[in-house]
């Protein structure tokens, strides 16, 4: 099949026109019933920047809330190797149910594509200002391969909580007890 098939490759959207995309898209939501307008200044911005180009995850962002699902996520991962266990919990009891199943996705890409930063900012010593801060604070240049390696036991455990449909909150804590032991 793969000898009939043709590559696309395509580049992420630059801001304007990710900025067009958007309005268009949520227009026609709007047109549809749905009520959701286009953010503006500092939430654009981060959410520009999370979605990294994406008409569709920029969306996804937007409508689930990931905006916050990402604050807590750096407010969490910026306290450590401290760790707000009250709002990890919350975290859990929000997203353990079968109804969050679309925010439990993102918290984990949104958590997942945080942790990529922090390990390739500390491999590397490129990134934002806050990165290199971060990730000079809690992965020391000898603990590096434990933290790709708590990457990938996320993945993995993540996979087989809905291979097997597993309690979600316990793995949301469990991860989070795991970056605790890496940031120490």
């Amino acid at each position: 099949i793969r000898s009939r098939c043709r590559t696309l490759a395509c580049a992420p959207l630059a801001d304007d026109d990710l900025r067009k995309a958007v309005a268009q898209a949520l227009n026609a939501a709007e047109d549809a019933g749905a009520n959701a307008a286009l953010p503006a200044g500092e939430e654009w911005q981060t959410l520009s920047r999370l979605a990294e180009g994406s008409v569709r995850r920029f969306l996804m962002l937007h409508t689930a809330k990931g905006l916050d699902l990402h604050r807590k996520i750096d407010n969490l991962l910026s306290s450590l190797p401290r760790i707000d266990w009250l709002t990890v919990h919350a975290i859990g009891d929000e997203l353990g149910s079968a109804a969050a199943e679309a925010k439990f996705e993102l918290f984990f890409d949104l958590l997942l594509h945080r942790l990529t930063r922090l390990v390739r900012t500390a491999a590397t010593g490129e990134g934002d200002r806050a990165d290199i801060q971060l990730a000079r604070r809690i992965i020391p240049e000898d603990q590096l391969a434990a933290w790709a390696q708590l990457w990938e036991t996320t993945v993995a455990e993540k996979a087989s909580t809905e291979t097997y449909n597993l309690d979600r909150k316990s793995l949301i804590l469990l991860t989070f007890q795991k970056i605790v032991q890496a940031s120490r």
